[in-house]
């Protein structure tokens, strides 16, 4: 992640899309376009954070990061598959509405002292 924080959003994407192969450049493309635009709404990087790393055995994994921008986070979620002896990009997915999921995570029902007790 350190090296894809000095690049641009287009040359990290680029970076990391590389990686696969498999992955259609046609898909791609839209793919960078619209995270341009989206950074160019919400201002200049200002840091970042991880939020999870989990893995299905020692060659699937998957990250998480908290892009922080002046007008708000970005959340990026990295999945690498590692088949032979290089990882590869398996998929690549970011979206900013993180908000509605803080809200739906702070209901009622989810809090654990509104849980069923166990009879």
């Amino acid at each position: 992640m350190t090296l894809l924080l000095h690049l641009s959003p287009q040359d990290a994407l680029d970076f990391i899309f590389s990686t696969n192969q498999w992955i259609d450049e046609t898909q791609t493309q839209e793919v960078k376009n619209k995270l341009i635009e989206l950074t160019k709404l919400i201002g200049s990087y200002q840091d970042n954070e991880a939020i999870a790393n989990k893995s299905v055995g020692q060659n699937y994994l998957l990250y998480k990061f908290l892009v922080k921008h002046d007008r708000q986070p970005i959340r990026f979620m990295f999945i690498y598959y590692k088949p032979k002896d290089k990882w590869q990009l398996q998929k690549f997915q970011y979206d900013d509405n993180l908000e509605n999921e803080l809200i739906e995570a702070s209901s009622a029902y989810r809090l654990t002292e509104n849980l069923p007790c166990d009879q």
